[in-house]
């Protein structure tokens, strides 16, 4: 539904189309997929701008493998940098403050230095550090490295060869020296809302296996202090049943607040005891076992409640196609989805006091509103006039200019249509403040003439927007830029 939301409100509803930007932004900020789009777009008959979509998903192609190639230069020269340094030992499991021994300071241009000072920005590495490193898909901590007289905000953190914790910190008072030794503290609620959302993310991925199947794998995940978002295997959408069941779930496991246990394992001890791991990912010899007794038991480095009770509450927001195969889950725990839930509540207050009805009536009243009533039934009258048709390079035009919206339009035009058969129709209706324009292109007209070419030509000439495909187009304009004398113009349509 929220899929669907979005789509709806990207949409310009005065000419009925979704621009390549738009189409973009849907695929890449919230993973709908192209295909997806096309079909929603297809029942509601929405133009896609699919040339603009791809000329976006190239730009972005171009970027990544920019950004992937300044990534390893980055990590290559920081390696070069902290070369025979100590490596950094983490304490973030059980700290979320420590003492730590300033062993490296990397200007911006990747260079050692011994200082840096208030406004400048570097890369910091210890001897040892509670911040946690972006791994595993959960996001890095943030907080402030500090003493009496200095203090840095640290804003990413990140491994390098799986030995050094680089921090990026922008230094907002005094100064930094190499080998003083400084107090690190991370943002304690940032963390706490983090490891709730990843521990729901293996309560969620248990929950999918047992409601789904064992088919059900790990595809991908992202864990930030006010989501998640899943990824896994499976050939179908879920359904509103399956999402019910499955949150009842997860939120049963998170009310018996059940213990979360850690334990260090060889690798092929953990496998054997039934921990589950990601086979793409590579793990060193010793790994790090998360377990939720009878619940769950994963490979994880990421950071966890210490009980299921911690998480508060669950709450699934989409569930969604991601490829072929692979469905995607967003949700949300503890106070994110009491927000969530809240926001929810406060639009549907909106929506029965708008509507004068309750909860128990409202699924009767959006019937009813979708139903054209009869008083509007009855107010839908249009004669074909075969007057109006005239003769533009052998074959019939019917060009008229009404009052009415875009599906008042397509009415009357479905209308010409059936009467004349071969006809190219283009209606202009004014409502409110717009002129909505169509062209239906019937019959043998289809081997003449295209209505998006029409529409693109109305659009160059008249200062509308619009587009469509080769039997239907659709446009808009203001109306105080709109000149209803031009509309007979036959250059207009050649």
């Amino acid at each position: 539904e929220e899929g669907l939301a979005l789509f709806d409100k990207l949409v310009d509803k005065a000419n009925n189309t979704l621009d390549g930007q738009k189409a973009f932004k849907l695929y890449d900020t919230y993973g709908f997929p192209i295909d997806l789009t096309l079909d929603i777009a297809k029942e509601q008959n929405i133009f896609v701008d699919l040339e603009g979509f791809n000329k976006h998903l190239e730009m972005q192609r171009q970027r990544s493998k920019s950004t992937l190639t300044v990534v390893f230069d980055l990590k290559d020269t920081i390696g070069l940098a902290l070369k025979d340094l100590k490596q950094t030992e983490f304490v973030g499991y059980d700290k979320f403050e420590d003492q730590g021994l300033l062993l490296a300071v990397l200007d911006m241009d990747l260079k050692n230095v011994n200082a840096v000072k208030e406004g400048d920005s570097a890369y910091f590495v210890f001897d040892k550090t509670p911040f946690y490193a972006a791994s595993g898909g959960q996001v890095a901590d943030s907080g402030y490295i500090h003493s009496d007289n200095s203090k840095a905000f640290v804003e990413d953190v990140f491994k390098h060869l799986n030995k050094y914790f680089v921090h990026k910190v922008k230094i907002l008072e005094g100064e930094f020296k190499k080998y003083n030794k400084y107090t690190l503290s991370i943002n304690t609620a940032r963390r706490k809302d983090t490891a709730r959302h990843h521990s729901a993310v293996h309560l969620l991925d248990s929950a999918l296996i047992k409601k789904l199947g064992n088919h059900v794998k790990q595809a991908g995940s992202l864990v930030e202090p006010n989501r998640f978002r899943f990824d896994f295997t499976h050939n179908a959408k879920l359904t509103d049943e399956e999402i019910k069941d499955i949150e009842i779930m997860v939120n049963g496991w998170i009310q018996e607040a059940y213990p979360v246990k850690t334990t260090i394992m060889k690798i092929k001890d953990a496998i054997e005891s039934g921990a589950i791991a990601i086979f793409t990912e590579k793990y060193d010899e010793l790994v790090r076992v998360v377990e939720i007794e009878g619940v769950s038991k994963e490979l994880c480095g990421g950071t966890h409640v210490k009980n299921t009770g911690e998480i508060g509450f669950f709450k699934i927001v989409s569930e969604q196609a991601l490829s072929k195969g692979v469905r995607r889950i967003e949700a949300k725990v503890g106070m994110a989805a009491y927000d969530y839930v809240i926001k929810l509540e406060k639009t549907l207050n909106l929506v029965l006091k708008e509507l004068s009805t309750n909860i128990d009536e409202l699924p009767k009243r959006i019937v009813e509103l979708k139903q054209p009533s009869k008083e509007a039934l009855k107010s839908f009258s249009f004669e074909f006039d075969q007057a109006k048709l005239k003769k533009i390079n052998d074959c019939n035009f019917y060009v008229d200019f009404l009052d009415g919206d875009i599906e008042t339009l397509k009415k009357y035009g479905d209308t010409i249509k059936n009467s004349a058969k071969d006809v190219v129709v283009v209606l202009y209706g004014k409502f409110k403040e717009k002129v909505y324009i169509i062209c239906m292109v019937g019959g043998d007209c289809k081997n003449y003439f295209n209505a998006n070419a029409i529409i693109k030509k109305i659009c160059s000439k008249l200062g509308a927007k619009g587009g469509g495909k080769e039997l239907y187009a659709q446009a808009g304009v203001n109306f105080d830029k709109f000149n209803p004398n031009a509309i007979y113009d036959q250059s207009l349509y050649l």
